[in-house]
């Protein structure tokens, strides 16, 4: 008797504090998976290889997305600027398609931290950039990335901090985020909810724990004006 009296105690309990539901419930817009897979499809690694000695070997690789139907590939400077020390620097996108293009042209914008590839392709899905979207603290974004050894991964984060000024040297003012970016990820598209690009993934503070850097995109908006219109 004393046992049926507990467990019907218990259960009252239960009833007026739920332990086995969701404390926290997300009131912010869900994600659309089919935008994120077809996000996915214009994300590729980018592979740095050297042939020395008649053996081609992997020296580092990074992340990518295409930004044009013809074949135009954004990336970090800092993925790709040590092919200046190799011997005979080859640089391949990979997708998670399977298909693997030779980068024909780079355009290194060390003061942005970005660099322009160039492949022989046409009718690629690409994505768009957002430069009028107003971001706020709070505003949850989806990163795609490589993260060393794992490929092709979706990680979501929230905007802490804008306007973040880390390096005196710096041409721009950083978007701070808790999203992962881990090693592999640095070159990599960070979303908003209708699918456009609103930063770079460029540095994990590795003091600081889920403290990430994003380039934002309005920092690249003037040069691409000059330089690459086709991209506004």
């Amino acid at each position: 008797m004393k046992q049926l009296l507990l467990l019907i105690i218990l259960l009252l309990l239960g009833a007026c504090h739920p332990m086995n539901q969701n404390t926290f419930v997300n009131v912010g817009p869900s994600w659309d998976t089919e935008m994120i897979e077809d996000s996915m499809d214009a994300v590729c690694i980018v592979a740095i290889y050297e042939t020395a000695n008649d053996i081609t070997t992997r020296q580092s690789r990074g992340t990518g997305f295409v930004v044009s139907h013809n074949g135009y590939v954004i990336t970090n400077d800092h993925v790709v600027n040590g092919i200046l020390e190799l011997e005979e620097p080859l640089i391949q996108l990979e997708f998670e398609n399977g298909e693997t293009y030779t980068v024909l042209e780079t355009k290194m914008v060390p003061h942005l931290d970005i660099a322009v590839m160039k492949i022989d392709a046409h009718s690629m899905h690409f994505l768009e950039f957002e430069f009028q979207q107003r971001l706020h603290r709070g505003d949850s974004l989806l990163s795609f990335g490589n993260p060393y050894p794992f490929t092709f991964a979706v990680s979501e984060g929230i905007v802490s901090s804008l306007h973040t000024q880390f390096d005196d040297d710096n041409k721009f003012l950083w978007i701070q985020s808790d999203i992962a970016v881990n090693f592999g990820c640095s070159g990599g598209p960070v979303i908003n909810h209708e699918g456009k690009v609103v930063g770079i993934n460029q540095a994990l503070m590795d003091e600081m724990h889920e403290v990430s850097l994003l380039i934002p995109v309005t920092a690249l908006q003037d040069y691409f004006q000059n330089y690459y219109p086709q991209f506004l």
